[in-house]
This record gives structure tokens, sequence and C-alpha cells, in this order.
């Protein structure tokens, strides 16, 4: 089901609550979850608009597109331009370690 390019404010919690569980605890069984929050559009796959709502809305300020840009190269390893769930995972495992 589609959703506007923002998080409802219990999604909102739900994502910081999710990273901590996965940056604090370890915790990778979380990840779809975690996944599925930032796929706004709900199409399987993070696209760089998504992405930068999300974080934008974590952060409490605007990431700039060329940060988001920075990101989805640094996950995207298919090249296909937006950020699948393999690549996600590979990416926050990365970030974690």
């Amino acid at each position: 089901m589609a959703r506007h390019l923002q998080l409802s404010q219990e999604e909102l919690e739900r994502v910081t609550k999710l990273m901590s569980e996965f940056y604090d605890h370890r915790d990778d069984s979380k990840l779809h979850d975690l996944f599925r929050l930032f796929d706004l559009n709900g199409n399987g796959t993070i696209e760089a608009t998504e992405l930068q709502a999300v974080m934008s809305q974590v952060s409490g300020e605007r990431i700039p597109e060329e940060e988001i840009r920075d990101m989805i190269r640094e996950a995207d390893a298919n090249k296909n331009g937006v950020i699948e769930f393999n690549e996600f995972i590979e990416v926050m495992r990365r970030h974690r370690d």
C-alpha cells in the first residue's frame, strides 16, 4: 500500500526503535520491518525520494540530495538506482560493524 512521502509519528517511533535494536543489540531480525518502513510506496525498493524523506524525518533536518545520492551509490550494488532488500541488509551491516 502506497503512503505519502512521510512517516506517521507511530512509524517514525518504530524506525527509531528498530534502528536502536539493530545497532545497539545487533538484532538483524528487525531489518525487514525497517526496510518496509523506508519503502514508503511499497514497491519493494527504496528510492532516493523515500530515503531522503525518512532520513530527514529521523534526523529532524532535511538531508541534502547529494548526500542521499551518495548513500544510494554506496548501497546500490547492482547499479539500478534504487536500494533493494539484500543491498539494504549489506549496507546496514557494514555501518554497524
